[in-house]
């Protein structure tokens, strides 16, 4: 695993802690702009997280 893909997972999972935490406020709050913030957030995460174990397999593949 190099560094770049590292720092996409870990952006990636720090994004889905985000979302996880704000759904948590938005339903604790009724807020639905906070609702779709979350998913917005969820979503950069798993984004994030792929592009990362892409970059995995490509590394893989090219040694």
């Amino acid at each position: 695993m190099d560094k770049d893909s590292m720092k996409d997972k870990l952006k990636g999972k720090f994004n889905q802690l985000k979302g996880d935490a704000k759904e948590a406020l938005a339903n604790a709050t009724d807020d639905a702009g906070k609702k779709t913030e979350a998913k917005a957030d969820k979503a950069k995460g798993k984004t994030q997280e792929s592009i990362g174990d892409a970059k995995d397999r490509m590394a893989h593949q090219n040694k």
